[in-house]
């Protein structure tokens, strides 16, 4: 009976150790991700790769299905992904729900590797530039928060956001994480849940298209960066479930007049993160 005990106590600290050992190797990993980072001359800003959409087990990613969001340096983690040319192309391992990081594990991949190839990347980046990725000479990513929006009343369930029921807020009086932090996608998105007044807007309060609603605004042509989004570039399209962005743009008057940012095929769904908000609104 001893010894059982005393195996059992064994194997317990074992397990326990291991779990120590591997928590410390992967912070180590993380440390020296923003090692070169700010080697790189990359100080404040990295970004991650988040999925933009649902994604079924075994699909492969393609670039509609990914989005870069930008990140503070210090946030940083050795298992995820800097760029989205990481993982077009790659397979997931399980399903995955839209608006969440990708990791090596999502994927299947060796952290070893990952980091490898990110660190070997950023030695290659252009001098002087605080470009993350190669791609972004000619795009942008998302805007880091700089304001969050609250309920100027109560929003039963189910009802759609207006402008005129939420209020900004100046991002730097609060705690921002998982606060929206674009009007954009908080206007004429659904409430999952009832909202109360003064209460913050949360991604997971809101349903967004492709989940429970189904019709989104798609660009009548290829745009390009730079080019200033007129109506007749604009279509409502009714879409297959799930199919659509967790960064749609609900609101037609939110997109005319915008500036692209990054490359919009035709029948593409207009996102956030493809659009920069005119400032003659």
């Amino acid at each position: 009976m001893r010894n059982k005990m005393l195996i059992a106590i064994l194997i317990t600290l074992l397990l326990l150790i291991g779990s120590i050992v591997l928590i410390v190797m992967s912070f180590a990993d993380d440390e020296k991700l923003k090692d070169a980072l700010r080697e790189a001359g990359i100080d404040e800003v990295s970004q991650e790769v988040y999925t933009d959409r649902s994604i079924a087990r075994g699909q492969v990613i393609t670039e509609q299905d990914v989005y870069e969001n930008q990140i503070p340096v210090d946030e940083a983690r050795a298992e995820a992904f800097l760029c989205k040319e990481d993982v077009i192309g790659k397979r997931t391992v399980g399903a995955m729900e839209p608006d969440q990081p990708l990791t090596v594990q999502d994927l299947g991949l060796r952290k070893e590797d990952v980091l490898k190839n990110e660190i070997e990347r950023l030695k290659k980046r252009r001098p002087r530039s605080n470009e993350v990725c190669s791609h972004l000479a000619d795009t942008k990513v998302r805007i880091p928060v700089k304001f969050l929006y609250r309920a100027t009343r109560d929003i039963p369930e189910g009802e759609r956001i207006k402008e005129s029921d939420i209020e900004t807020i100046p991002v730097a009086e609060h705690n921002t994480k998982n606060c929206i932090g674009d009007v954009r996608l908080a206007v004429n998105h659904m409430a999952k849940y009832g909202i109360e007044k003064d209460q913050f807007l949360y991604h997971h309060y809101l349903v967004t298209v492709g989940i429970e609603e189904e019709d989104a605004f798609v660009a009548t042509r290829g745009l390009k960066p730079g080019e200033v989004v007129k109506p007749d570039d604009v279509a409502k399209k009714h879409l297959e479930k799930n199919m659509c962005s967790a960064n749609a743009i609900l609101e037609e008057n939110l997109i005319t007049g915008s500036i692209v940012v990054q490359p919009i095929a035709k029948d593409q769904v207009f996102r956030v993160i493809d659009l920069q908000a005119s400032t003659e609104k």
